[in-house]
């Protein structure tokens, strides 16, 4: 992310440059919901190629700083999706 094309960057950019640990999940989520409500508003549009690449750049590197960063967080979503996949492969 080098300059700020669209106003959902700012975001993104502030939390992928956040070091505090006390805000970063809170800044991490905003950039994901700004992503979110873009990404619903370009929905069915054949425009913004290159913006939806952007977007999709922007949500893999929030959410790998996430992992990261926010372990118990991370570790909450792959539980649930741990039993998630357990339970279908118990279901006949």
């Amino acid at each position: 992310m080098g300059e700020i094309r669209f106003p959902w960057q700012e975001p993104a950019l502030s939390a992928l440059m956040e070091f505090n640990p006390k805000t970063l999940d809170e800044k991490i989520q905003a950039a994901l919901n700004a992503i979110e409500t873009r990404s619903a508003e370009l929905n069915g549009s054949a425009d913004g190629f290159d913006e939806r690449v952007a977007l999709q750049d922007a949500f893999n590197s929030l959410n790998a700083v996430k992992r990261v960063a926010v372990p118990e967080k991370a570790f909450r979503a792959s539980t649930v999706t741990s039993s998630v996949h357990r339970a279908e492969k118990d279901t006949p």
